[in-house]
């Protein structure tokens, strides 16, 4: 009975913690107006779902995110070509650096990982 007990227990944790992540997620979310994919971008870049731990990466995220999705809307082969896809999200993601200040201090190694996530996404959500 009081393994049953234990086992009850840690049940109720875990279904806590994953209703938790779930929350946190979703007010992620909600800091990229909605955009689902912009909010998994950034927690795989930053392991964080606080925007306001890297502000830098949020930014850029955000602002290259509505360029890149209306770029592609216009022009959905472009994701047929690997390599234009990556200088296209690159471009974009410069752009949005040069524009936002708190965005300059970014490291490459940061930058490369967005770079790198953003195009995962994009390949992600558009093979289905």
């Amino acid at each position: 009975m009081e393994n049953i007990k234990e086992t009850q227990k840690d049940y109720e944790e875990l279904f806590k913690s994953v209703e938790d992540y779930h929350t946190r997620m979703r007010r992620l979310t909600m800091n990229f107006n909605g955009d689902e994919m912009a909010a998994r971008s950034y927690k795989h870049v930053t392991n964080s779902t606080m925007v306001s731990e890297f502000p830098a990466i949020y930014h850029v995220i955000k602002g290259s995110k509505v360029r890149l999705d209306r770029k592609i809307g216009q022009n959905q082969g472009v994701l047929d070509n690997e390599e234009y896809l990556k200088r296209m999200i690159r471009e974009q993601a410069r752009k949005e650096m040069k524009k936002n200040q708190s965005a300059s201090n970014m490291t490459k190694k940061d930058f490369d990982r967005l770079v790198e996530s953003l195009f995962e996404e994009y390949e992600q959500e558009y093979q289905h």
